[in-house]
């Protein structure tokens, strides 16, 4: 399974949105440290394995509001890890 830390997430969106969640302006995040992806398919008419481009994405949830978003992991210098 590929995780990431979550205190840095936590750093790199105190960098990013220095005003907190961009709904309640909160700095109090909850964060999944499991790494998610969204597939696009190349092709719409199937969905083959090889046909398919992913988007790494990390869940962050605002504990105060519940506002929750998807960042994508490819866009931070943000580093994975394997959890052993």
């Amino acid at each position: 399974m590929i995780k990431i830390d979550p205190n840095k997430v936590i750093k790199h969106l105190q960098s990013k949105w220095k005003a907190g969640c961009p709904y309640c302006q909160e700095s109090d995040f909850g964060i999944e440290n499991t790494l998610y992806h969204l597939h696009q398919a190349k092709d719409p008419t199937t969905v083959k394995a090889h046909d398919l481009n992913y988007i790494p994405l990390i869940v962050v949830g605002c504990n105060n509001c519940g506002n929750t978003t998807l960042i994508n992991l490819g866009l931070t210098e943000l580093e994975v890890f394997s959890a052993t």
